[in-house]
């Protein structure tokens, strides 16, 4: 493949992303107490959430596309497939959404099962209004800047792709801050040989400049990582592996500090040039708190 035939392979692949990332999330509602869903509903469409419920879980998997952006609101306790059933069912995708247990009973060694798993929350039922919106909301952002990560990955894991070995070597050395003469004497080349893979790097990753390449690396080290832990069978999902790759703080419930942090770290790594802030994004206090009472 000539170099014009893989720019247009990664625009169309940028272009994907973006397209995949402009559909409206949505809210997955799974209890099997329709009072509950009529309510829930009703709330979560009221600030203008798109919501699709279910009353088992059967039915809401005969129907989910895991393509769509959005997260779960999930009963604990169901008739069939319970709540953790579906839950570990979903952590074996490669982009499980995050979810949100609600539960009628406070079941402790549920909770924490629940959350070494992945969950984002466990709120106990009744739940107040504004401690579920928050705990929506955060699932949310969670779910479209992982989406945004994935993306990320995809597209620089394909630029890097197409770098020769001895180019991955010069790439690594570079990023590490080493100047051309001293990545020629650790690979025993010259020093202009080193000026030619170095301009070869930077114009295969689309790299503008030397921090834009330090970056790319450190997307790409995010991917390593995502892979060892699928390799070694980690619960951990790709919301959580990949902001604790760069610092992030992931143990249990995220609040809206961490969300912000991770948000604008990814913004950074996927396009520097542009302001990290999110049209339309929603700013709201998020408890971070695992059970929530009346």
């Amino acid at each position: 493949m000539n170099r014009a035939d893989t720019h247009n392979t990664l625009e169309a692949h940028d272009n994907s992303g973006a397209s995949e990332n402009k559909k409206q999330p949505t809210v997955f509602l799974i209890d099997d107490d329709d009072a509950v869903r009529s309510s829930l509903t009703d709330l979560l469409e009221s600030v203008r959430i798109d919501v699709a419920n279910f009353g088992h879980a059967a039915e809401f998997l005969q129907q989910y596309a895991p393509a769509h952006p959005g997260c779960l609101l999930l009963d604990a306790r169901l008739p069939g497939i319970s709540g953790l059933e579906l839950q570990e069912r979903l952590n074996a995708q490669s982009m499980p959404p995050p979810i949100i247990f609600i539960t009628g009973y406070a079941d402790v060694p549920m909770a924490v099962q629940a959350m070494r798993n992945g969950a984002v929350g466990f709120l106990e039922k009744p739940v107040r209004q504004q401690v579920l919106l928050d705990s929506v909301f955060a699932a949310l952002e969670l779910d479209r800047v992982a989406r945004q990560a994935q993306s990320a990955i995809s597209v620089i894991s394909e630029r890097a792709a197409y770098l020769t070995p001895r180019e991955r070597d010069v790439m690594q050395l570079v990023v590490l801050g080493l100047p051309n003469k001293g990545v020629a004497m650790r690979l025993g080349v010259t020093p202009k040989a080193i000026e030619a893979y170095r301009a070869r790097v930077m114009r295969k990753m689309a790299a503008e400049s030397l921090a834009d390449l330090v970056r790319m690396s450190i997307v790409l080290e995010a991917a390593a990582g995502l892979d060892a832990c699928r390799f070694n069978g980690s619960r951990h999902l790709g919301w959580q592996v990949f902001p604790g790759l760069l610092g992030l703080g992931t143990d249990g419930g995220l609040g809206a500090s961490d969300v912000a942090c991770h948000t604008a770290l990814l913004a950074g790594l996927l396009n520097p040039h542009a302001d990290s802030a999110q049209p339309g994004a929603r700013r709201r206090k998020t408890s971070s708190t695992s059970f929530a009472n009346t």
